[in-house]
């Protein structure tokens, strides 16, 4: 994921900084281990990473969608997707104020979810037998 001229890489369940010219990781601990700038830890590993222009979201095996305020790198809540048929996550994608979440284990393989702007979580707003959104 690049944000702000900067590529960002998902391992395990931790976000790091990865310097493309000189081909390492930016923050390595005494002993060559990644040093994490967010973790998911109780989340589960991270498969999928969107970027909103303020907010890192990340999606986890464990069916979590993580929101980390970015300019301050820190974890604000997380959802579960669960109830939103997603029952496999692969990947995630952000557009037009919608999340994509591509499930390996659907008859609709992207579900669309938006962030509601009362009650603060995800919804369905997808259906159909392939991508049909309405």
């Amino acid at each position: 994921m690049a944000i702000d001229g900067k590529l960002y890489l998902a391992i395990g369940r931790d976000v790091v900084e990865y310097d493309i010219e000189r081909n390492q990781l930016v923050e390595v601990d005494d002993r060559g281990r990644p040093r994490p700038l967010v973790t998911t830890a109780e989340a589960g590993h991270i498969i999928g990473m969107a970027f909103d222009g303020s907010s890192l979201w990340l999606l986890t095996g464990r069916e979590k969608l993580v929101h980390v305020e970015w300019s301050t790198k820190t974890v604000m809540e997380s959802y579960d997707v669960l109830p939103f048929g997603v029952s496999q996550a692969k990947g995630l994608g952000f557009g037009a104020g919608e999340f994509f979440v591509v499930d390996g284990n659907a008859p609709n393989l992207i579900h669309v979810l938006r962030l509601g702007t009362t009650a603060n979580k995800p919804w369905w707003r997808g259906g159909g037998p392939s991508l049909s959104c309405g």
